[in-house]
């Protein structure tokens, strides 16, 4: 992802007159009911700017937009009674190759989806995997790496010597009955203020091809 939106797309739009503002951290998005000013950074300086495209998370534009902004929104009220789901990512290294695939779909598993990385490396996908926030990371590992041994004959001879767990609690926003009534529309009442996100009315659930909707 740093390769993508960064490095390529950075230059991208660098390469167009476009500045990047690189590590500059946002307190708060300006403005008043009728137009959005700029921002706000951590280290107090302002920046101007023509427009502003909203792009934090469900939970935190509130926070991020100025009081004035965020009476202008009225469909932001709600928002923040999205509820989070999470996604756990099992990283494994192996000692040789275990997939012969650039990805798989296990079924009947707690695995789900199975991504092949340069140097042996596998990355296990699990969706909505509130119930393994609290389970210890080892124990997560070591069932994961049971399930592909069960499930391919490479891994099943070959030896484990890196591992490891990535759980994100609030990853995306669960989409229960009722959450699409709960997410605003990327265009809003005032003409240079945007809000961008998988969380809002895109019409799909949390998926990165949601988000650029």
């Amino acid at each position: 992802m740093g390769e993508i939106f960064d490095q390529r797309l950075g230059d991208w739009l660098e390469s167009r007159g476009a500045r990047i503002h690189r590590l500059a951290r946002v307190a708060q998005v300006d403005g008043d009911a009728c137009r959005a000013w700029g921002v706000v950074l951590r280290d107090g300086r302002r920046l101007e700017f023509d427009a502003v495209i909203v792009a934090v998370e469900w939970d935190r534009v509130g926070r991020v937009l100025s009081p004035e902004l965020t009476a202008a929104v009225p469909e932001l009220e709600h928002v923040e009674r999205l509820r989070p789901a999470a996604i756990t990512t099992v990283h494994l290294a192996h000692d040789r190759p275990i997939l012969d695939v650039p990805h798989a779909l296990l079924v009947g598993r707690l695995g789900q989806w199975v991504f092949r990385k340069p140097e042996n490396r596998v990355q296990v996908v699990i969706s909505a995997s509130h119930r393994l926030v609290d389970m210890p990371r080892d124990q997560l590992a070591r069932h994961i790496e049971r399930e592909l041994a069960e499930v391919f004959p490479a891994a099943a001879a070959a030896r484990v010597v890196y591992r490891r767990v990535v759980v994100q609690p609030r990853a995306v926003f669960s989409p229960g009955p009722g959450s699409d009534r709960l997410r605003p529309a990327q265009e809003t009442p005032i003409d240079n203020l945007a809000l961008a996100g998988d969380w809002t009315a895109t019409g799909w659930p949390a998926t990165m091809e949601g988000a650029v909707r």
